[in-house]
């Protein structure tokens, strides 16, 4: 058995992390236009938040990774459901040039995309 460093996963920090997820719920993006995708990064999760709020256990912070040109999960509000949300194109945007900025490799299903 391989362990890497299993004592971590389960430390203090790992487990407020746990709870805030359990708390708080898993969150879909789906993108449904064809001429939209997320772009995967190095760096892929992104952190947004508002004005002063920054900590995970903020219900206005929102922690959202790629993990398809089409999809992307993160987590929910604090309702303890699972949400399906449909953002909007400029968001995508947005979004996409935030991976880009921390990142240092991407991949885009298309060229255009990555330009």
């Amino acid at each position: 058995m391989i362990y890497f460093g299993c004592r971590h996963l389960f430390g203090r920090r790992s487990q407020n992390v746990l709870r805030i997820l359990a708390a708080r719920g898993l969150a879909v993006l789906r993108l449904t236009k064809p001429t939209k995708s997320f772009v995967l990064g190095s760096r892929p999760v992104v952190k947004i938040t508002a004005a002063g709020e920054t900590h995970l256990a903020h219900p206005t912070v929102e922690f959202w990774l790629p993990i398809a040109p089409d999809v992307a999960a993160g987590i929910g509000q604090a309702t303890h459901d699972e949400m399906l949300i449909y953002p909007p194109d400029d968001w995508v945007r947005d979004f996409n040039q935030a991976v880009v900025r921390q990142s240092s490799q991407i991949v885009a299903p298309s060229d255009a995309l990555l330009r």
